[in-house]
């Protein structure tokens, strides 16, 4: 799937860039490289949401897949 760039999402954008910056300072934006020797064949980024325990749930973060790639060979 493509999304692209629409000038009625500016808006949103702004909101998300200063939620995504936060994260990133906290540590809770992770991104993962698969290697082939020095070749990147794949890529993927996570964030990490503070959700706060649940009933026989007793985790406090839950993962956001924001996004993958793999090489199309």
């Amino acid at each position: 799937m493509i999304r692209l760039v629409q000038p009625a999402d500016a808006a949103e954008r702004l909101i998300y860039a200063e939620w995504i910056s936060g994260a990133i300072e906290r540590g809770g934006d992770l991104r993962f490289l698969a290697l082939d020797g020095e070749r990147v064949i794949a890529g993927a980024g996570l964030t990490l949401l503070d959700w706060g325990p649940t009933r026989g749930d007793s985790q406090l973060w839950r993962g956001r897949i924001m996004n993958v790639w793999t090489h199309p060979d």
